[in-house]
């Protein structure tokens, strides 16, 4: 095993390696951002003089090398410390740690400034690979004066302007860094990853023409994102009765046919309109290119709204039909992305209800064309008015329940910090509401507290998808209201972003969500919030219990192979 990784690194690594000194007349080399890093200190047997040199490990290389026939992954870094002598001949290498730096990612958009918005993003995105460092992790097993040396070079890399950097901004990692790359070791053993969903549109019929009949909702990956939202535009370009597309564009993939219909409706002479967030963090430079393709193709871009990200997932199809203009609508909690469909459980619902569709254009057009004073009865939107909207429906159940009448509230969301909506949860609570909160990720909301939240339950699903769908089920004096969309319970997606949601009225819609929220709170492998800030497995590892992703998996599949002819 040795000689074969010594073999590889000769053949496949060394020469892919450069050293970079930190010395007189070198200064300390620039690492880039998440970028996997040796700290490695050398003397000189000659002269006993010692100095820092930074090996930085290419991304083209991959993550874990395996052993022929042995079933083995060896991470990256072990095998270069193990051969790094190799690198310095004629002096000795006296240690050899792992460390990455994470750089701060806020770039500050002078939007009022600029005359095009494309033009200035472009320029702020070049300087993002040199912005300051403001996470350092180190190899436990890394000396103090190393951590030390590191530390004092990034802050003081941006020559006269100092960091913040700290001792507390330096994280150990006992055994690995880069985490990112365990995917490798999925693919190396075969573990099998969600695949494409079951067909939500039968065959023979448009999309258009099955929505009109009523409302749809679609739970991504188990459902068909290619037969449904892919399927939905590609008809749209396709069908001679449709005269408006538009979409809102957060973050986009090439392999989606969502491209070439836009292009293909456009270029048929339909009013395209698509708005393509340019300030999507670290897909800027991607949805750029988006923006000047669909642009050339003749589809009318927008790149945003100034002081605001447009985070909603709307798009809207308005076809001809019997000399009257008909309005289609869809609403999602993700984004229109082919490879994030597949590995995010998302929702999307399809209406060519009169009011929502005709509010989502509405909002188009506020969007587009930089109107204001629209009115939403049935979405609630940000920034203006979904916060209200919510600490309405709160205060309504806080009401119902100080007059001694059931109330509850549910919601799956993947982030909660908005100090307003978490003091109306308290006082919701402390009336006698109930609150079942499903939170992926940041939760500041402490349930369990005697007195304070003891009517709160908090918990979150791991698994082999990423949860990222938003639901909210308000319940009050035997009245239901059911939500989805696109954002998530804290300040900056409640006052900083353009997000939607949509009432959701379907009965079977309705079922469908009320089984998946009572599915998910009650999961045994969920992870509970305590009153101490401290999340808990339900039930312990190892213990033989299977999740609700997992049961919802081995479902669609079950139904794919019941009736293969209706596959996506």
């Amino acid at each position: 095993g040795r000689e074969h990784l010594a073999r590889h690194f000769r053949d496949e690594i060394l020469p892919l390696l450069t050293p970079l000194a930190a010395a007189p007349g070198h200064p300390f080399p620039h690492i880039p951002n998440f970028a996997l890093a040796l700290a490695v200190r050398i003397r000189d047997p000659a002269t006993e003089a010692r100095h820092f040199v930074a090996v930085t490990l290419p991304a083209s290389l991959p993550r874990f090398i395996p052993l022929p026939d042995a079933g083995v992954l060896v991470p990256l870094e072990s095998v270069v410390c193990a051969n790094i002598k190799a690198l310095f001949p004629g002096v000795a290498v006296e240690r050899a740690h792992a460390f990455r730096v994470t750089r701060s990612a806020d770039i500050r958009y002078q939007e009022d400034r600029a005359r095009d918005l494309l033009l200035a993003v472009e320029e702020e995105i070049a300087d993002r690979p040199y912005l300051p460092v403001v996470r350092v992790e180190v190899e436990r097993t890394m000396p103090p004066d190393m951590r030390a040396l590191l530390l004092q070079e990034f802050r003081f890399e941006g020559g006269h302007r100092v960091s913040a950097l700290g001792m507390g901004d330096v994280y150990e990692f006992e055994w690995l860094a880069a985490l990112r790359g365990l995917g490798e070791v999925a693919d190396a053993l075969a573990v099998p990853v969600p695949r494409e969903g079951g067909r939500v549109f039968p065959a023979g019929a448009s999309v258009l023409d099955q929505v009109r009949e009523g409302d749809v909702l679609v739970h991504f990956p188990f459902d068909s994102f290619r037969d449904s939202v892919e399927r939905f535009l590609s008809e749209a370009a396709d069908d001679p009765a449709v005269e408006v597309i538009k979409v809102t564009l957060y973050r986009t993939e090439d392999r989606s046919d969502i491209r070439p219909a836009l292009k293909r409706a456009a270029s048929r002479g339909k009013s395209v309109s698509v708005l393509l967030e340019l300030k999507a963090r670290f897909d800027e430079t991607h949805n750029i290119g988006w923006a000047r393709e669909l642009r050339a193709a003749g589809v009318n871009v927008v790149h945003g709204v100034p002081s605001l990200k447009v985070h909603a997932k709307l798009a809207l199809v308005v076809r001809r039909e019997r000399g009257a203009a008909r309005r289609y609508a869809y609403v999602g909690t993700g984004n229109f992305h082919r490879g994030t469909a597949d590995l995010y459980t998302d929702l999307g619902l399809f209406s060519a209800d009169p009011v929502v569709a005709g509010e989502v254009n509405g909002l188009f057009n506020e969007l587009t064309g930089l109107v204001t004073g629209f009115e939403y009865q049935r979405l609630l939107v940000a920034p203006d008015g979904m916060l209200p909207a919510l600490l309405e429906r709160i205060e309504r159940a806080t009401e119902f329940a100080r007059a001694g009448r059931p109330a509850r509230i549910r919601a799956k969301l993947n982030g909660l910090d908005d100090l307003e909506v978490v003091q109306a949860l308290y006082e919701a609570a402390q009336a006698g509401v109930r609150i079942s909160l499903v939170v992926r990720g940041i939760c500041c909301l402490v349930p369990g507290v005697a007195g304070v939240s003891d009517r709160i339950e908090v918990v979150s699903i791991l698994g082999p998808l990423l949860e990222h769908a938003r639901i909210l089920h308000f319940q009050g004096d035997g009245t239901d209201e059911y939500f989805i969309g696109s954002a998530d319970w804290r300040s900056r997606n409640l006052r900083r972003r353009v997000e939607v949601y949509a009432p959701v009225t379907d009965p079977s819609a309705v079922e469908r969500l009320d089984r998946l929220l009572t599915r998910q709170l009650a999961d045994p492998t969920a992870w509970v919030l305590g009153p101490d800030g401290a999340w808990r497995r339900r039930t312990p590892h190892g213990t033989p219990v299977r999740g609700v992703q997992d049961e919802l998996l081995a479902e669609a599949s079950r139904e794919l192979h019941a009736a293969p002819g209706d596959s996506g």
